[in-house]
């Protein structure tokens, strides 16, 4: 894949898969002209890698998706843990962004919820870091280098990676 081997990824914790994913959403927002993250959105993307409670986490994770955010039948929508003015305020800012922005950020939330609650299957998750991966050659948006996340050990808590601070790695 142009620039960087996907089997890489493969020796990555779900952990570092993750923060790799949050360093391409971040090259994806200096690329584009997109609007910096909300600070709420900010927020809930770092708690991924920075807490235990990952049930409390997808639950918000869940009502940040683009996808849930932009469907017209509310009812369906699973915002239970952000209220209406938030939901529209995040709708007017997914509605303002690039196409490859909303993707990258839909497959960065996927990633992190997908794997939760089965033993770690690296076949999971490699599947969005794939996509999004894809996404930004596709577009012509540089990669983030990959040492910076070499760290992230596949055999660290299980697959999962140590818990850590975003901030390390930004």
């Amino acid at each position: 894949m142009n620039g960087i081997e996907m089997e890489k990824f493969h020796s990555l914790s779900i952990t570092g898969r993750y923060i790799y994913g949050y360093l391409c959403l971040m090259h994806v927002i200096e690329h584009g002209n997109v609007m910096p993250l909300p600070q709420s959105l900010d927020i809930v993307l770092k708690e991924f890698v920075e807490s235990e409670m990952l049930d409390k986490w997808q639950d918000e994770a869940e009502s940040y998706l683009p996808s849930y955010i932009l469907e017209e039948r509310i009812d369906l929508n699973p915002c239970k843990s952000i209220s209406n003015e938030r939901r529209e305020e995040l709708a007017l800012y997914y509605l303002s962004q690039n196409e490859p922005f909303t993707k990258v950020l839909e497959a960065l939330l996927w990633l992190g919820i997908s794997n939760l609650y089965v033993g770690f299957d690296t076949s999971i998750t490699f599947t969005y870091i794939e996509t999004i991966v894809r996404l930004l050659l596709d577009y012509g948006i540089a990669l983030p280098d990959f040492e910076k996340v070499e760290t992230c050990h596949v055999t660290q808590k299980g697959g999962w990676g140590e818990i850590t601070k975003m901030s390390l790695f930004v």
